[in-house]
């Protein structure tokens, strides 16, 4: 009777094969993702194999590996072995009846076949009905006539034809200057059964036409992409380094642990933004925005700005705003915003805004910062100045009364009526408001774009032109102002640079708002109504027209014009604080406002009260 024992896999490095010397050691399987066979270490050449070694008193030997596969994969055992002659194994004899036994778990599942003397033989089995979790174990069994067999070249091949299912959903959630933000629901192993191994994605500027293999093998590839999910979970990932206000379209797959990709998902299609830009100012030069009413504000305002100042700036104030009074007379300043850093190098912030004509300077010290972008905002609300920092409240004046206006430019980074207190740095995100902005809402927009036509904005530059000498007013107010102190070229200007300001310039696209479009020109009542300092008036277009926007006293004598230019198709908003063109405050009473397009003429009333 033939007894059998079982042997384990060890690597040799000699020529001297052992008779009844006991050997165990258990190898372990090492996985390469995108192949198509998983490696036993050590295995290169025939020249240097593993020895399998007699031993009666060995009880049943094994290797286990953990296959983490799935049902419907199949996996194939190759081992390649050779007879050494020199045991003197009789030509054509028969070793043993099975040589080598494959099991999962207790169960035996297939035997391959006999050992014979042969120089060289492969044998191979099929193993199937597995799942992810299962332990595929194989058990060395020779008959007691052997002294060795050498072993070399062995292998395991997981076959799967079932590549992972395509993904459907794939959708910018952020788009900015320079980044794109995506997200799609995992796919799995097979189909939507496992998890994937890898994704892949890929972009380009190139539209994808009937070839989509032919544009994804042409598209740039993606990187620093997750891990993929549980089926149906959610994933994303940033693509980064893109070009600013230009196309992208994009596409993902995923791969099974064997490099079996699934369909290309649907295209993403959507525009990158505008570049960020700013001013640089290096010590002695301004930008001006002209005189205009609409920058007068009676009862509220919230004054915002992004700046960097360089702590090599030279001196000891630096304005990033200001509206002086005339002739810088007392109260001397309308509003501005002024960091500090005195000798004692303590940082400092003065914040000053004009009540009643009466100048009250509103210093927070141990508050500035150099070398750093900081977020500064100013509110006065009619009872109360407050200052916020990167938003922080960290400072608060009680004063009561009407804001005091002049018919004054604006200066940035320099104090508006002398070659004095210049800003050395960088300005950015210029923001004024008719309203008190609450903390809660200062926070909300600080580190975002605004649109525009945002309820209470009287102006917003955000210095994005990044040439030429025009600053933009991007509010419907179109207060437009330019570098230096004239309108061409000037030692005087500040130069525009890329901006690193923290800022998301997130936008919404022309092709999200389609389905919120009016089929007619639509009218808004002001509000509020009636008002005291402010009111805004909102009308919607169903495609781009020229508008025009009047203000009427009871005479029908036109007082103001609020708009008058081409806007594009969607909902805008107006202010109006109650200033004629002429700069007059005008008085309490019953006004109309007068909406003209190509095709509609509407008139609505509007209250003031002083």
């Amino acid at each position: 009777m033939m007894e059998y024992c079982y042997y384990v896999i060890n690597k040799l490095k000699t020529e001297v094969f052992m008779r009844l010397v006991p050997l165990c050691l258990i190898l372990a399987l090492t996985s390469i993702v995108n192949a198509a066979s998983i490696v036993l270490p050590g295995t290169v050449s025939s020249s240097s194999y593993d020895i399998l070694t007699l031993n009666n008193s060995i009880p049943q030997r094994s290797i286990s590996y953990n296959i983490q596969t799935l049902a419907g994969d199949d996996v194939t055992l190759r081992l390649r072995y050779i007879n050494l002659n020199s045991l003197n194994i009789p030509f054509g004899d028969t070793v043993t009846s099975s040589a080598f036994e494959i099991s999962i778990g207790d169960s035996s599942i297939i035997s391959i076949g006999d050992i014979t003397n042969d120089l060289f033989r492969e044998t191979s089995a099929n193993i199937s009905d597995l799942a992810i979790g299962d332990t595929l174990t194989l058990h060395f069994i020779l008959g007691e006539t052997s002294d060795a067999i050498g072993l070399y070249e062995p292998w395991l091949a997981i076959t799967d034809s079932i590549s992972p299912d395509g993904i459907t959903d794939l959708t910018p959630y952020h788009v900015s200057g320079l980044t794109i933000g995506l997200s799609w629901s995992a796919s799995g192993d097979d189909g939507l059964n496992g998890k994937a191994q890898v994704y892949e994605l890929r972009y380009s500027e190139e539209q994808v036409g009937e070839d989509t293999l032919g544009w994804w093998n042409n598209a740039t590839q993606a990187s620093g992409l997750p891990d993929p999910g549980v089926p149906g979970s959610p994933d994303s990932c940033l693509v980064e380094g893109l070009r600013p206000n230009s196309p992208y379209y994009l596409a993902i797959v995923a791969y099974d642990e064997l490099g079996n990709r699934s369909e290309i998902s649907n295209i993403a299609a959507c525009t990158t933004g505008v570049s960020q830009y700013c001013l640089y100012y290096d010590g002695d030069d301004y930008a001006k925005i002209p005189f205009n009413p609409v920058l007068n504000t009676d009862s509220a305002i919230t004054l915002e700005a992004w700046y960097y100042l360089q702590s090599d700036f030279g001196g000891m104030h630096a304005a990033v705003i200001d509206k002086p009074a005339p002739n810088h007379e007392s109260p001397f300043y309308q509003y501005n915003l002024v960091p500090v850093v005195p000798p004692d190098n303590i940082p400092d912030f003065y914040a000053q805004l004009a009540v009643n004509d009466i100048y009250h300077p509103f210093e927070i010290q141990t508050a500035g910062e150099v070398n750093s972008w900081v977020h500064i905002a100013l509110t006065f609300d009619g009872y109360s100045k407050k200052l916020y920092m990167n938003g922080e409240l960290i400072g608060e004046m009680s004063e009561e009364g009407e804001i005091s206006n002049y018919n004054t430019d604006i200066r940035l980074g320099a104090l508006g009526n002398m070659d004095s207190w210049f800003f050395k740095g960088y300005i950015d995100e210029i923001r004024l408001w008719a309203v008190a902005r609450t903390q809660a809402e200062i926070v909300e927009t600080m580190n975002h774009t605004l649109q525009g036509d945002e309820p209470g904005l009287v102006a917003y530059w955000n210095f994005d032109e990044g040439q030429g000498q025009v600053i933009h007013d991007l509010t419907a107010s179109g207060v437009d102002g330019y570098l230096g102190d004239l309108s061409g070229i000037d030692p005087r200007d500040p130069t525009w640079i890329e901006s690193t300001v923290p800022i998301d310039t997130t936008r919404v696209r022309a092709n999200d708002r389609t389905d919120r479009l009016p089929s007619k020109v639509e009218i808004g009542q002001n509000y509020p109504n009636p008002f005291n300092s402010s009111t805004q008036i909102s009308f919607k277009l169903p495609k781009a027209d020229h508008v025009r926007l009047d203000i009427f006293d009871m005479l029908g004598r036109k007082v103001a014009t609020l708009a008058d230019g081409q806007y594009m198709a969607g909902e805008h908003r107006v202010s109006w604080t109650g200033v004629s063109d002429a700069g007059e405050h005008l008085a309490s009473g019953v006004y109309f406002y007068k909406l003209k397009t190509e095709n509609i003429d509407q008139t609505h009333k509007i209250m003031m009260l002083k």
